[in-house]
């Protein structure tokens, strides 16, 4: 047995629990003929099949308060956030809530796109931008925790001080994002042009 979103051997494979759970296998169908790693065929036929079932309270209770607490703190994370971030705006001095809750400013300084110094979700964020302000924004976080950030400059990068290596490798990116956005939109003319007929019967 393994569930529709983990399972061990060949039911670690995404594509496996897939066609596991389909329609057709619940109803007592094979599946089609799946390749999996290497030169594997594997071909699925439903042996049991057991319906999600509410597990004790007993057995999950650590888990929902875990979850509850988890919750809590992100709620408590964001509230404090937007509250220094309207203060902020305000023009108020910060020093004081910010040594309350022990919280520090990182020293403004360049950072580039893919630097490991910040979050990605903060360098994504922030390169969004295309030119400084004047004004912080807020930055909810994965893991729960909240920023507060602003760009106060932006430095052009200098195509000069990229290596052969380097340029060969935005080359190849940009030729394989030309090449793919002509193959989609090649494939929607295709579609849009096309009489597709639906034979019921042959199905």
């Amino acid at each position: 047995l393994f569930e529709r979103g983990h399972g061990t051997g060949i039911a670690s494979d995404q594509q496996v629990r897939n066609a596991a759970f389909s329609d057709e296998v619940l109803r007592g169908n094979n599946s089609e003929a799946l390749q999996i790693s290497g030169n594997r065929i594997v071909v699925l036929r439903l042996k049991e099949h057991i319906d999600p079932q509410t597990k004790p309270l007993e057995e999950v209770r650590d888990q929902i308060m875990a979850t509850l607490n988890h919750q809590a703190a992100r709620d408590a994370a964001q509230a404090l956030g937007e509250k220094l971030l309207a203060d902020l705006d305000a023009g108020h001095d910060l020093s004081e809530q910010l040594a309350e809750n022990g919280l520090t400013w990182i020293e403004a300084k360049f950072y580039h796109r893919n630097d490991g110094q910040l979050g990605r979700v903060i360098l994504q964020e922030l390169f969004k931008s295309t030119k400084a302000s004047e004004k912080a924004r807020g930055i909810e976080l994965a893991d729960g925790d909240y920023a507060l950030a602003k760009m106060t400059a932006i430095k052009d990068g200098d195509p000069a001080s990229l290596s052969d290596e380097q340029r060969q490798v935005l080359k190849d990116q940009q030729q394989r994002a030309r090449g793919n956005s002509e193959y989609t939109a090649w494939i929607k003319a295709l579609k849009n042009s096309a009489e597709i007929s639906l034979f019921e019967r042959n199905i």
